[in-house]
Order: structure tokens, then sequence, then C-alpha cells
């Protein structure tokens, strides 16, 4: 009997715990943040703000209570910028790569030219002085936009002062440094500030109010509809990435908005956070200053990148440069118009020297065409696991040209039919829920998930320990008998799918069999079965499996799929199998791997083999003595009988001997069945005979 998950009156009930799993989950923040790569990089400080990366590769952030700027190198150095830093708070560059900083206790935004001296940009508005300039965001047209709260007038944050203005403002620098102007000051505690991609929208955190303001950005770069675009305790500071989601320092978490407001999931961080900032390489981490520290997390999106120093130049916003795509987001191609340009030449390939060499001559399908919009929609459709390069060229009033760089993205290998990672134990987010079993059906005699999980435990209706990918399996028991003809478990497309398209050709999905194992495993796509056409053996072995599945042969309509079923028919057949990773390619992938390395296994090591995959052996030799390793005799005719051997080093020498220095690397690629054992033997120098020791690894093929 199945223990039956929590229903929508225990998500009430478990609130919070269920809220935070299923918000983090269904949306799918692990999408946007690589997991468990959280990091303190520095700490011993008094309260960090400010972040700020720059493109030479160094991280600036302050030290408000320390009236102090900071530099972090990659190395893990740090050390001072600038005490003191007249008690900045946000900091941020400019076009041409200038800091400008909000200093609390000058009660003055300003900026530090290539020289080091440091310029004064806005101290008053109407005659006032202003309260303390808390952050500020450069707009690509290079006005300056920054929020004026009164917290640098403390002892704790600035210097004590008494407040001029009766408001709190938001205002905006003219790119020529000339006119002030105040956009809001209808605003409790105006604090972080951060633009849309296009920079259509300025988003203006409201501390005192618990609320994120979303404004739209005028041509003239005035604000209006102002309106709340979310409500949490304590929004600091904010950025944004090339996707248009908005991350959010508040309390001990980043907050993680979309484009609409909603919200995605949190970074935990073990102190209160203040600010964040994108940088690093491709601009795909995330700072985030908390506390007494500074901390990193890698991301798998990138953040919105700085205007280019070449003004004229377009700027690419999506997809983003650099970065693998889902197809949805392969196109249109968007980006942001140089300042001088009037209309705008496209080039589209999947060669970069194409795309880079082509121009308004090009006949072969690189050159687009010459366009008023800011935007291309792709004509064809993108295909899976292909890069695709891009170019637009600013073409002026007076029609010369001003060439843009070339940009590259590249698609999504593969489609994730279902990879069970959205799954929890909350009904109707249950695995068993989305995959219907024998459960009420006494002639289907599958159960899918965990039957009678342990909650308390951390035991779940999904896999946790057993898995391909990710963090969740689904785990398949069954048993064809006492009436059960056939086990099965189907899931139903509540949207039909279309299988055909970006040049899908493979369904592919990935199985651990266990001891004792009987029956024939298939799969159905509506209704059409095909068997597992491997070896019998293989669903009885303890380890995952990769299925590849020709969809021609499955002869139905593959552009409306409505239902996928796996099963396992057989009169009493019965075991137990887990299932993970369902994805559809356009060609099946190659079997991934598997790694020795010598140094961290045991003499004797034991590997099973698929015939295809590859044996990596990784071996280290001395460079300076000319240790080396080789094969003893007898195994070159071993390797020959079953497989292709390849040696690789940093000093290449024919096989057996792998050669001297360097990491060595062993390959060895299974065509036949059987068990052998590799013999490998070190040794002192190039004139020794003995070896000083040996290593063997044990391989069965199957």
């Amino acid at each position: 009997m199945r223990q039956i998950g929590f229903s929508r009156m225990a998500l009430l009930l478990f609130g919070i715990v269920g809220g935070l799993v299923l918000r983090g989950q269904a949306a799918g923040i692990d999408k946007l943040v690589e997991a468990d790569t959280l990091e303190q990089i520095a700490t011993g400080f008094i309260f960090t703000e400010g972040p700020v990366w720059h493109p030479d590769g160094y991280l600036l952030f302050s030290d408000i209570p320390a009236n102090t700027i900071y530099k972090w190198v990659p190395d893990g150095t740090v050390e001072t910028f600038r005490s003191p830093s007249g008690h900045a708070n946000g900091l941020i560059f400019d076009r041409q790569g200038r800091l400008i900083a909000c200093e609390h206790s000058n009660r003055r935004v300003s900026r530090t030219e290539p020289d080091g001296t440091i310029v004064t940009l806005a101290r008053e508005y109407n005659g006032s002085r202003l309260n303390s300039p808390n952050d500020a965001v450069v707009k690509s047209d290079g006005s300056i936009y920054f929020t004026d709260p009164p917290w640098g007038l403390t002892a704790e944050y600035g210097i004590p002062g008494t407040q001029e203005l009766p408001f709190e403002g938001v205002y905006r620098l003219s790119p020529d440094g000339e006119t002030l102007e105040l956009l809001e000051a209808d605003i409790v505690s105006p604090n972080g500030l951060a633009f849309s991609p296009d920079e259509k929208v300025l988003y203006v955190a409201d501390m005192g109010a618990g609320t994120i303001y979303a404004f739209d950005v005028q041509p003239d770069g005035l604000l209006a509809n102002r309106r709340v675009f979310t409500e949490f305790i304590s929004p600091d500071g904010m950025k944004v990435d090339m996707r248009g989601i908005l991350y959010v320092a508040s309390m001990a978490v980043v907050q993680v908005y979309d484009s609409e407001g909603i919200h995605l999931g949190d970074i935990v961080t073990p102190e209160a956070t203040t600010n964040c900032a994108f940088g690093g390489e491709n601009n795909r981490t995330l700072f985030i200053t908390a506390g007494t520290s500074v901390y990193r997390v890698q991301m798998k999106v990138q953040g919105v990148l700085p205007a280019p120093a070449d003004p004229e130049k377009a700027r690419a916003v999506a997809p983003t440069p650099g970065t693998i795509v889902d197809l949805p987001e392969a196109g249109p191609l968007f980006w942001m118009a140089g300042e001088t340009a009037v209309q705008h030449d496209v080039y589209f390939g999947t060669d970069f020297d194409d795309v880079n060499n082509a121009d308004v001559t090009d006949t072969t399908g690189i050159y687009r065409g010459r366009q008023n919009l800011v935007i291309y929609t792709l004509p064809e459709a993108p295909e899976l696991g292909q890069s695709y390069y891009w170019r637009i060229d600013e073409v002026r009033a007076d029609d010369t040209i001003h060439r843009g760089d070339v940009w590259s993205f590249t698609t999504q290998e593969f489609l994730i039919v279902d990879d069970f990672e959205d799954y929890n134990d909350y009904e109707p987010y249950t695995v068993y829920f989305a995959w219907s079993d024998g459960y009420e059906n006494l002639a289907n005699g599958s159960t899918v998930g965990h039957p009678n999980p342990d909650f308390l435990n951390d035991e779940h209706f999904v896999e946790t320990a057993i898995v391909h990918g990710g963090e969740q399996a689904m785990p398949l028991f069954y048993s064809n008998t006492a009436g059960a003809a056939y086990s099965e478990a189907e899931h139903t497309f509540a949207v039909p799918q279309n299988w055909t398209k970006a040049g899908i050709q493979t369904l592919v999905l990935y199985f651990h069999g266990s001891a004792g194992n009987t029956g024939q495993l298939y799969v159905k796509v509506n209704g059409s079965k095909v068997v597992y056409d491997g070896d019998t053996p293989d669903i009885q072995r303890v380890r995952w499996k990769q299925w590849n599945i020709d969809l021609a042969s499955l002869g139905v309509n593959l552009q409306n799929v409505t239902a996928m079923s796996i099963g396992i028919d057989g009169n009493g057949a019965s075991g137990t199998f887990y299932f993970d990773d369902i994805r559809l390619y356009a060609s099946a992938p190659e079997l991934l791997p598997i790694e020795v390395n010598v140094d961290d296994e045991d003499d004797g090591s034991q590997v099973e083999l698929e015939l295809g995959r590859i044996l990596v052996v990784t071996l280290e030799s001395n460079p300076s003595t000319g240790y080396r390793w080789e094969l003893v005799e007898d195994n070159e005719s071993i390797l020959k009988q079953f497989g292709q051997a390849e040696f690789k080093s940093s000093e290449t020498s024919e096989p057996p001997i792998v050669g001297a220095g360097g990491w060595e690397i062993f390959h060895f690629k299974a065509v036949s069945a059987g068990q052998m054992t590799l013999e490998l033997v070190y040794h002192r120098s190039w004139e020794d005979v003995e070896p000083l020791k040996a290593f063997t690894i044990q391989v069965t093929v199957n």
C-alpha cells in the first residue's frame, strides 16, 4: 500500500517548508544558479556594500563604517583601493571605466579619473545639500541615476549631519553632467536601483516601505508609470541578468524574481546581504556583499553586460553571448542600438569566419539585410547542439557603417522530456501523479515512487541516492503476478509535444537495473511499443545504462505526442528499476567515459565497461627525472582482443611506453565483451629495468 503524499491542505498546514520547496522547484531556480557553489571569498570587515566588477578582472567593494573601498583579485588578495572613501556605499563604473561612487559623509556622487583625481558630479539639488547618496546605475547614454536616503547622516554609516532636503529622492544626472533632475520624491527610503536589459524599465527598492517599484523610462530619461513590482521586507541592492531576472539583496538571502514579479527562489547566505553584482569570467559570477564578508556564487546565466566603450557599437541583449541557451531563447536576436545608428545590418550563420568576413555584398545567406528594428526573427528553426554566430553593423544617417562585434551562442544539446527534478512529496506534484501506475488497476503490477517514505528521515517518493543526473530519479517497482499481466507507468502530456522540431531523431533514457530483475523492458510513445534490444543481463546490472531509441522506428505521428509509457512485460516478471533523464536528441550522444586516476585509486581497481564506452586512466610521471609508466608486455595482445588503446602525454611517445613528463592519459575503448586485467608498471627512470611499482585494473566489458 502506498503512503499518500501531502495534500493541498497539508501545504497550508506546513506553509513555510512546503511553500519554499514548491516555490524554488516549480520555478527552476536551479536553471539560474550552479548548485553548491556559494563560497566566502573575503571576510573580516565591518559592513560590506557596493560590489562592482571591473573588466580588467577585479572586484571593488566598500566597507562603509571603515571608510574604505577594497579591491579583490581572483587569487584571493584583498588590498585597499581608497581610504578614506567618504564612507562610500554604492559603486559603479561608467562607460569609460571610471569609478562612480556614492559617498555618504561627503554627501556627493563622485567620479575617479584615470589619473586618480576625484571629481564631484552631484552635491546639491536646488541649493540644498544632498542627503547621502546610496546607490547608482549608469545608463548606456552615460546618464547616472542614483538614490539619496539620509542614512549617511549618522555616525554609524557616515558623519552626523542635518538633512536639508524634505524628501529622499531618486535623481538623474545628464550625460554631460550639467543637469541634475529629481525623478521621484515620494519614496520612503530609496535604496538599490537596476535597469532591465533593454533599459526600458528602472527598478527602485524602497527599503522603508518594503517595496520594489518599476518605472517606465521615457526617451528623455524621465520616469513614468510607477507601479509596485513586488513587496517584501527590506529590499536593498539589486542587479539584473541578461534574461531580465532581478536579484535583490534582502535579509540573509538574495531573492530572485522574473520580469513579471514572480518569485523564483532565494540564494541563501550565512550573513545578512546588502548588495550584489555580476562579474567574473563571462559575467557569470554573482558577487554578494553580506555583513562582514563577500561571497560569490557561480551562475548559469549572464549578468547584463556594461555598455561598450565604443558607444556607436550595438550591444547584444539576447541570446546571451557566449552561453548555451534553450531553444525558445535561441531567437529572435535582440540588441541595443549604437548611439548614431538609424538602421542595422544583420549577419547570421553557423561559422565564425563566415559571419566575421561577410559584408552587404554577401549572397550566401549570411547577410540577412538592413532593417530599422533592433530585433531580428530567424526564419529558420534553430537546431539542437548547434553553435550560431551573429553580428550587427550600425548604419549612420549618412549611410556610413560602424562595424560591430561577432557574438555567439550555442543551443542546448537536448530537450528534456522528464528529468524528475520538479517532483516533491506534495500532491499533485508527486512523481506518481505525473507517471500513473497500477495503484488503482489490478491488471497493472507497477508502483511508481517509494511506497512508504519516512519523510522525517529525509526519505521521499522520488529516489535521491541512485540518480543519473541532478538530484532525483524515478523508482519503479513491478510484479506481474496475482492477476497483473504487465507493469507500466504512463505519462500524459498536458500539451501535445512536437518531437520532430530542431532536428530531433533520437529518444534517450537512462535506466538502472537491480539484481534479480526479470521481464522485457519496453517504451511506448502514443501507444506504439519498442522493446529494449540490448543485452538481456542489462536489466540486472546495478548501474546506469543509456538506451537510445530511433524515433522513426515507432511509426507514429511525432508532431503530436500525447503520451509516453515505460513498462515491463512477462508473466511472473518482477523487480525494481530506476529511470532518469529522458531526453530528445538530434543524434544519440556518445557514452561518457569512465575515469580512473591512479593516484586516487587502490591497486586492483574494478571497472565495468559497456561496449563502446571509453576507460580513461590518468597516470602521473615526473618530467625532471624521466619517471614513466608502461604496459607490461603481454598486455598489448589483451588490448587488441578487447578494444583499442591510445596514449596521450605532454611529450608524445609510441606505445607501449606512455612517455615522460606531465600527466599521462591512457584511453581504452571497449569493442569486445569479456574480462581482462590491465597491468601498468612505473619505472624510476628511462634506464631502470626493474619497475618501482605496479598498478592493475580489473576490467569487465559487457
